[in-house]
């Protein structure tokens, strides 16, 4: 798994990167957000 902001590699299920510091967002919750951004 891979940091979105900073591009380094991170460990899987991390909620931080240790590199940049930025929270990391698994699919579990990206799916969340997207079922809510539709309506469901």
């Amino acid at each position: 798994m891979y940091c979105r902001y900073c591009g380094k590699k991170v460990l899987e299920g991390s909620q931080y990167c240790n590199y940049c510091g930025k929270k990391l967002v698994d699919s579990h919750d990206k799916e969340a957000s997207i079922a809510e951004k539709k309506g469901r």
